[in-house]
C-alpha cells in the first residue's frame, strides 16, 4: 500500500467501538441485516471488517464468516467485543485465501478506500479469484449532501462514486443484480463512527428507523433516492 493511505486511516480508533452501543448500533444493525439478506452460499469474506460486527452478525445468523482488516487496534477491539468472530488482521491489505473459496465477498465501507489507495482492477480480479458467486458492495454515496457535511465537520475520507464500481465489476466479469440506495437521516443523526451524534433516547430509536425506512422507500419510488441517500448498496454475481 502507498504511504497516502495513512493520513486516511489517522480518525480511526479503537474507542469508536463504544458509538456501536448507541444509536449508530441499531442504524448498523439494520446496515448488516440488509446485507445478509443478499449473501449467497454459505462461506463470507468481509474485507475492511473493522471491528467485524457484521461477520458477527452473520456468524449469529449460521454463516462460515471470515473479517480482515489493515487496522490492528480494531481488530483487537473487536475480538474483545465480539470473541467469537473469526477476525484477521493483514497488515498489507492481502487477500490470501485459496481459489473459489467463498461464496460471497462483502465490501462494507471499503471500496472507496481500494479505489484511492491501490489498484481497483488488480483488487476486484483477486476477489475474482477467491469468490465463487457473489459480490456486496456498501459504501458511501457522494452526494453534494455528503460532501457539504464532510467539510463541515472537517472529516476527510476517499470517495467511489457507484458508476465506477459497476464499471469496474462488469471489467471483471461480474454482473449487476441489484443497485439501491438507503439511509437518508437515520446515518447522519447518528453520527456514524465520526460525526456528532444527535440521538441519545433509546425510546426514539425504533421510531426513526420506521421513519427513516418509509422516506427511503418514497425516495426510491420516486426514483430521485441516489441524490439524498447516504449510501449505496450493490450486489453483483459471477457471469
Amino acid at each position: 500500500m502507498p504511504d497516502k493511505t495513512h493520513s486516511n486511516y489517522d480518525h480511526y480508533n479503537p474507542e469508536m467501538i463504544h458509538r456501536l452501543d448507541g444509536f449508530f448500533g441499531e442504524v448498523d444493525a439494520r446496515m448488516n441485516q440488509r446485507i445478509s439478506e443478499h449473501a449467497y452460499g454459505t462461506t463470507i469474506l468481509d474485507i475492511g471488517c473493522g471491528f467485524g460486527q457484521l461477520v458477527d452478525f452473520l456468524r449469529r445468523n449460521k454463516y462460515i464468516a471470515v473479517g480482515t482488516d489493515m487496522l490492528n487496534a480494531c481488530i483487537k477491539a473487536g475480538k474483545i467485543q465480539f470473541p467469537e468472530a473469526d477476525l484477521h488482521w493483514v497488515p498489507d491489505g492481502s487477500i490470501n485465501f485459496p481459489d473459489q473459496y467463498f461464496d460471497t465477498v462483502i465490501l462494507k465501507d471499503t471500496i472507496h478506500h481500494i479505489f484511492e489507495e491501490n489498484d481497483l482492477h488488480k483488487f476486484l480480479l483477486d476477489i475474482c479469484r477467491i469468490c465463487r458467486h457473489r459480490i456486496i458492495i456498501h459504501d458511501p454515496n457522494p452526494t453534494l449532501i455528503l460532501k457539504l457535511s464532510r467539510l463541515i465537520i472537517r472529516h476527510m475520507d476517499p470517495i467511489c462514486p457507484p458508476k465506477i464500481v459497476k464499471q469496474e465489476l462488469t471489467k471483471v466479469g461480474f454482473t449487476v443484480v441489484n443497485e439501491k440506495f438507503t439511509d437518508v437521516f437515520a446515518f447522519p443523526i447518528s453520527g456514524g463512527f465520526v460525526g456528532k451524534p444527535l440521538v441519545h433516547t433509546k425510546k426514539l430509536y425504533k421510531s426513526l428507523l420506521k421513519m427513516d425506512a418509509l422516506l427511503e422507500n418514497i425516495l426510491t419510488h420516486l426514483k430521485i433516492a441516489k441524490f439524498f441517500c447516504w449510501r449505496y448498496f450493490i450486489v453483483a454475481d459471477r457471469n
